[in-house]
């Protein structure tokens, strides 16, 4: 997957396009379904997208509460204090499916990294 699609995606101001990003940045992090563990080149993956972190957070607090929901699952994978505390924010979201996928996020939130 191509690092400047997701770029593209999330300098769009069209929330399917934010939302196409979102979608492409969480399966470039997210841990495998399988075998629960992330890919072995996780960190190379979140380093190449380390300058997003301050659009990441800023989409969290979309009006649109599919960005919203969808920015939580990629805060899930970020795993960082920042990305923690926005989830913690995030749990009192208006939107049920949002604070849905918060929770989900947390209980997939490791004790060690």
């Amino acid at each position: 997957m191509k690092y400047a699609a997701i770029e593209r995606d999330l300098r769009s101001e069209l929330p399917d396009l934010q939302a196409q990003g979102l979608r492409r940045m969480a399966r470039l992090l997210q841990t495998d379904t399988d075998t629960n563990q992330r890919p072995a080149d996780w960190a190379e993956r979140k380093a190449a997208l380390a300058d997003w972190a301050p659009r990441l957070h800023e989409l969290s607090r979309s009006d649109d509460e599919v960005i919203r929901e969808l920015a939580a699952d990629v805060l899930a994978c970020w795993l960082d204090e920042a990305a923690l505390n926005r989830l913690l924010e995030m749990v009192e979201d208006p939107a049920e499916r949002v604070r849905a996928s918060v929770v989900g996020a947390m209980e997939g939130w490791p004790e060690h990294d």
